[in-house]
């Protein structure tokens, strides 16, 4: 279900970029969730909070967006 639902955040904010600028999707990932994100492809935003109940992470769409661009072109 986590996966279906950031799939979808993804594919919005593909979609959204013809209206408007949309590089990185961020979050604030619990410490029993990094995992999860790492596997998805997220990574560590820096080192300041590490140790912490959450970890700042983010998910650079730029390849997705030249991946989506050369398959339709």
């Amino acid at each position: 279900m986590g996966r279906a639902l950031v799939n979808f955040v993804i594919n919005l904010a593909l979609e959204q970029n013809s209206n408007c600028a949309c590089q990185l999707i961020t979050v604030d990932a619990y410490s029993q969730s990094l995992n999860f994100y790492t596997k998805l492809g997220f990574k560590f935003l820096s080192d300041s909070d590490k140790g912490d109940d959450t970890r700042q992470m983010y998910l650079d769409l730029r390849p997705l967006m030249n991946t989506a661009y050369d398959i339709s072109a």
